[in-house]
């Protein structure tokens, strides 16, 4: 089943307040609320935000700190990087957290972060998509950091990127069961956020400015996917 994962365009706590009510206008139509902690000032403003939200709407919470490397605004790297990540976690419970797999260099602080997280590995690029090789290369050594799930998204140059990606689903979907999402982004990928027929674990959506492209709403998405997990 796709679950739908709502990401907030939030780095403030005032912005946030306003972004609570409308998340509440749309609470069936997503099942995790995702929080970009690369949009925060600091840990202490971020651990508030998360709060924040776990008093205004129970849904489960996937904190991602989206670095530079893989087209956030993050600076922190490698150790920093993933101690950031185990702070976090220790500060405030949330059910997922996204894992960036070039920055995964320290295997105590993943597994610290499985013993009360689900782990969401993951790797992106924005400027192209990587050959079939290097794509099952990675998702390989997602399967060795023993992540709970596995996410790709890449920018497509052709349509021709497009299929390589949903075949790539497809076949690691057969190998590794429903826990790859797998993302060709901008509009010539949309499909891959949209398409049932090649539905990946998770799908990405927001209330409204777009965070990647080719995002669309959540409530698009629940119209296409149906179904809530309330």
């Amino acid at each position: 089943m796709t679950e739908i994962i709502l990401t907030l365009e939030s780095g403030t706590l005032s912005k946030l307040q306003d972004e609570i009510m409308e998340m509440r206008s749309v609470r069936d139509a997503f099942d995790i609320i995702e929080v970009r902690g690369d949009f925060f000032k600091d840990v202490n403003t971020l651990v508030r935000a998360i709060s924040m939200i776990r008093d205004s709407i129970d849904k489960p919470i996937l904190y991602t700190y989206r670095t530079k490397a893989d087209g956030g605004k993050g600076d922190l790297l490698g150790e920093e990087y993933l101690l950031h990540l185990a702070t976090v976690q220790k500060s405030i419970p949330v059910e997922y957290v996204d894992v960036e797999i070039l920055q995964q260099s320290n295997p105590t602080i993943i597994e610290q972060l499985k013993r009360y997280s689900k782990v969401v590995l993951s790797h992106h690029d924005f400027e192209g998509t990587p050959t079939d090789a290097v794509m099952n290369g990675i998702i390989e050594e997602m399967n060795a950091a023993q992540g709970d799930f596995f996410k790709i998204a890449y920018m497509p140059i052709s349509k021709e990127d497009v299929a390589r990606v949903v075949l790539l689903l497809n076949e690691t979907k057969e190998k590794y069961g429903d826990i790859v999402t797998a993302i060709s982004m901008g509009e010539l990928g949309q499909e891959t956020r949209t398409s049932v027929e090649h539905a990946s674990r998770f799908t990405y959506g927001t209330i409204n400015m777009p965070q990647a492209p080719g995002q669309v709403t959540v409530e698009k998405l629940r119209k296409i996917y149906g179904g809530t997990n309330d």
